[in-house]
């Protein structure tokens, strides 16, 4: 994406019929429409990076999803498909974060490690945005989400820390039985 107009690169940068210089590096005379230009290809790129679920360093893996998978939920994977885990027997064995929606039956890409932003955690974490600095743990009570409330009962698996209120640096998923 990035700084493109219809006509980038080429020797009329603004787009107009009479280009007041001969290329995009002649910095001679900007006109109002080179800003104009210039700020809406800065609200694109910022638009996109804002919207997209943005994960660094990953170890990423893609799966046939078993049921409907929210982005953000911690998964388990059972054979050849993911399925929301839970920090209950069985189900608390976490393979990664959704990195997408994903519909039952089509292919599911997951991450184990690095970490994911999204603009809204209701789905996973009950709220919009997570609390910056607190740690999350798999939900003992619902499969697919995460608390910052450390459980009481079943298991204990660390998802990882927010960073921010939309961002969640996912680690290695240890988990301990209650």
């Amino acid at each position: 994406m990035g700084l493109q107009t219809p006509i980038f690169p080429s020797e009329v940068w603004d787009g107009v019929e009479n280009a007041n210089r001969k290329s995009r590096f002649d910095n001679i005379n900007p006109d109002a429409k080179d800003y104009d230009t210039l700020a809406a290809e800065i609200v694109a790129v910022e638009d996109f990076i804002t919207n997209a679920n943005l994960v660094i360093n990953p170890r990423l893996y893609t799966t046939e999803a078993g049921e409907n998978i929210v982005a953000g939920a911690p998964l388990y994977l059972v054979a050849t498909q993911v399925f929301h885990a839970q920090a209950i027997a069985v189900k608390y064995q976490v393979a990664g974060l959704a990195l997408e929606y994903t519909l039952a039956g089509e292919q599911c890409d997951y991450f184990a490690e690095g970490s994911i932003e999204l603009s809204d955690w209701t789905d996973v974490a009950g709220t919009v945005t997570l609390v910056t600095g607190s740690v999350y743990y798999l939900d003992n009570l619902f499969p697919g989400k995460i608390t910052n409330i450390v459980p009481t009962t079943g298991y204990v698996v660390r998802i990882g820390r927010a960073m921010s209120e939309s961002k969640l640096d996912a680690e290695t998923f240890s988990s301990v039985k209650l």
